[in-house]
């Protein structure tokens, strides 16, 4: 039990040097390493309610020199299995996954292309004709599991994912919504009163067992933006910039004293990255491929620590570096240092990069090393840090010192 314990503990503390930790004052997070998803050059990413299925377009390149690629296809990944297939659906095909994790809607652009539902396990396809009516929604939430469509008389047929419809009317004018809120008997839709000036909005109530329909009439448009702000409240947020994505935290004002930084970063892509609706995991793209990094919850003591560990860490890198600068300096100055005045510029030239400067504090006061009786006790500068200072001494030693 106790060489369990401790391969267990040495497996963390691998772990924790190839992830990424971040949060708030009260909440820490792991961005963990990445896993390959799919390669080739994808597109057109969906993720299921529960986060296990991924949908995405894939094509294979056939020759890199020509930068030629084969036609579009339609994959799913299954993170639970661990498994990846392709779909026999059409490329330019609308395609949700449902809430079941077990099938999927999809619908063509044209009519020479099939639409329908399938059937993740078994293949089979359900098919129903778009000419007629449109998608206005696919069943993606576990209180809605069904496929619902529109049609140009105003009835809304909403179809199970085993292929057995209902016909709803919602009554005339009425153009309705997807669904945003149910249970195990009803189900709730926005809607707009079409010939109304302005629209009015109304809330929608179908009992599913009766098919009765009760109306409830918005006073004013907020409520509904009130209403949708209350569904859920998301942890985290995805930022681009450029060809950097990161994550962050949503904070408050109880966080602006967090010893953990906010962001983490993603990694390199092309701006196409998703959060799952569970908030455990992202998926983004690097030079087409599509990659996954799990978010896991961490203990928060054990988060500072290793926090501040890598902060020291990167600390004393950078003394090292602005040590490495100060004698190299001293060589080409007759064996002297730079005094307080302009320190920062006559060392960039030695370090290259000026953010490896920021935050030293340089007290030597300039002049030839000679004159220094001790260089091993002698201070050049340093860095202050979470329970001391990292040092530079004159010998272009660092030191941690702690706080006495």
């Amino acid at each position: 039990m106790k060489f369990v314990t401790i391969l267990a503990f040495l497996t963390f503390t691998c772990l924790a040097f190839s992830q990424t930790i971040f949060g708030s004052a009260s909440k820490a997070y792991s961005l963990m390493p990445s896993e390959a998803i799919s390669s080739g050059v994808v597109s057109q990413i969906s993720i299921s309610h529960s986060g296990r299925i991924i949908l995405f377009q894939r094509q294979i390149v056939v020759a890199v020199s020509e930068k030629q690629h084969g036609p579009k296809t339609w994959y799913v990944h299954d993170r639970v299995a661990k498994t990846t297939k392709r779909l026999d659906i059409p490329a330019a095909a609308l395609v949700i996954p449902m809430s079941d994790d077990s099938h999927l809607v999809f619908g063509g652009s044209s009519s020479l292309e099939k639409s329908g539902i399938l059937n993740l396990k078994t293949g089979k396809i359900v098919s129903f004709d778009l000419q007629s009516g449109r998608i206005i929604y696919g069943g993606d939430q576990p209180f809605a599991p069904f496929v619902m469509f529109g049609n140009r008389t105003g009835d809304v047929t909403l179809m199970a994912a085993d292929g057995k419809s209902k016909i709803v009317n919602f009554g005339e004018n009425i153009a309705v919504s997807f669904p945003v809120e149910g249970d195990d008997q009803n189900i709730v839709f926005h809607s707009m009163v079409v010939n109304s000036k302005p629209r009015a909005a109304m809330r929608l109530t179908l009992n599913m067992a009766t098919g009765k329909v009760t109306q409830k009439p918005y006073s004013r448009e907020q409520e509904i933006l009130d209403f949708r702000a209350g569904e859920s409240t998301p942890i985290f947020h995805i930022s681009d910039s450029g060809e950097l994505s990161s994550i962050a935290i949503l904070s408050n004002p109880s966080d602006a004293k967090s010893p953990l930084p906010s962001f983490a970063r993603i990694g390199p892509g092309s701006g196409k990255v998703q959060l799952s609706p569970s908030n455990d995991y992202v998926i983004y793209l690097d030079a087409g491929s599509l990659l996954l990094r799990e978010i896991h919850p961490t203990d928060l003591a054990l988060a500072k620590k290793l926090t501040d560990e890598e902060a020291l860490k990167s600390l004393i890198s950078r003394a090292k570096q602005i040590g490495t600068a100060l004698g190299i300096y001293a060589s080409d100055y007759d064996d002297s240092l730079p005094g307080q005045e302009g320190w920062e510029t006559k060392l960039m030239p030695y370090t290259k990069n000026r953010d490896v400067l920021r935050d030293f504090n340089y007290t030597f006061r300039g002049g030839e090393m000679g004159s220094i009786q001790d260089v091993t006790t002698t201070e050049l500068g340093f860095f202050v840090t979470n329970g001391g200072r990292v040092v530079v001494f004159a010998d272009t030693s660092v030191r941690f010192i702690p706080d006495p």
